[in-house]
């Protein structure tokens, strides 16, 4: 907004539309361990996962039975649906965020089953990110954060940036495919008549 020539007014004021139109919610299968300490922020007994737990460490709000990456996928989608603000348009900005020690190939199977949660719901997902973002040292969990999206917002979201904790390069204009010819048949010899 800034580079676009917002005034200070302008700025805060789609900061805070941002921030107001977001939820998020997460899960964690192991606490984080600072450094210099011999044990983690708190343990996650084996086959029980956190809900909640904040992202500087500290456990969830309750405990659970473990999840597979789309059972957790349900759980942070159902979460944090009802949770969404006016659902201006219909589409979101999706952040699914790997907290230190959680494999890229479960945040990738968990997208996709919230994927296809959101669209069920008649729910689009702008531009989704899906990596370590913010994360909390070595925690074993990630969050799903949605940004409800208006016009505006969904424009300034798109503006590329960088920054050291994240980039964003422009969405690149797809060329139109080239049309596809058609193989030159061989050239067959003719046979002599006879």
């Amino acid at each position: 907004a800034a580079a676009r020539g917002y005034d200070l007014d302008g700025v805060a004021r789609v900061a805070a539309r941002a921030n107001a139109m977001t939820r998020t919610f997460g899960a964690a299968f192991d606490g984080c361990t600072l450094p210099g300490q011999d044990g983690p922020l708190f343990t996650v007994p084996p086959g029980t996962m956190e809900l909640g737990l904040g992202i500087h460490g500290e456990p969830g709000l309750r405990r659970v039975p473990a999840q597979d990456p789309a059972g957790l996928a349900d759980v942070l989608v159902e979460t944090l649906l009802p949770e969404l603000p006016e659902a201006v348009g219909r589409r979101v900005a999706v952040l699914l965020n790997g907290l230190g020690q959680t494999p890229y190939e479960d945040l990738f199977i968990c997208y996709d089953r919230v994927h296809r949660r959101l669209a069920e719901a008649g729910i689009a997902a702008h531009r989704p990110e899906v990596g370590e973002f913010v994360t909390s040292l070595d925690m074993a969990g990630l969050s799903l954060s949605l940004m409800v999206l208006d016009d505006e917002l969904a424009d300034l979201y798109g503006e590329p940036c960088q920054s050291p904790a994240f980039t964003m390069t422009p969405v690149a204009e797809t060329a139109p495919p080239r049309p596809r010819t058609a193989p030159r048949a061989a050239a067959t010899a003719e046979e002599p008549s006879g």
